[in-house]
């Protein structure tokens, strides 16, 4: 793979708790592994398709600084919103700041979704088993 050598048998990783939110979910628990924590590391929820060489417009600009974290060992944390989430899909990513003031992405989780309705939370939800 295209990850950083970094540390003997560790990879970077971030996950989400959940891959399907009710709509109106106003948080996201997210789970994460830096093996090479650095200063400018943080994590942050974008919209799925964003570019992960030139992240920009996090939701709600909210962020967790993924910096301070152990090699080895996967940190939980949350990501409360102001307002609810606007449905559609989502990925969380681990972020450092790269080149020219762009945000660069080195960890990614899988594909999550914020229902619009009841019934389509429940038919992601039936998808998952």
């Amino acid at each position: 793979g295209g990850s950083d050598p970094g540390v003997v048998g560790c990879s970077n990783k971030i996950e989400t708790n959940e891959l399907c939110y009710p709509p109106g979910a106003e948080e996201v628990v997210v789970g994460f592994r830096n093996c090479q924590p650095q200063p400018d590391h943080w994590l942050a929820i974008f919209p799925n398709g964003a570019d992960p060489g030139d992240l920009q417009n996090h939701v709600q600009d909210q962020f967790l600084w993924a910096s301070g974290s152990d090699e080895n060992e996967e940190h939980w944390d949350v990501i409360s919103f102001a307002t609810p989430l606007s449905a559609g899909e989502y990925r969380a990513y681990l972020v450092r700041d790269g080149p020219g003031q762009r945000y660069v992405g080195f960890s990614n989780s899988a594909l999550f979704q914020v229902a619009t309705t009841d019934e389509e939370y429940q038919a992601c939800l039936d998808q998952q088993q």
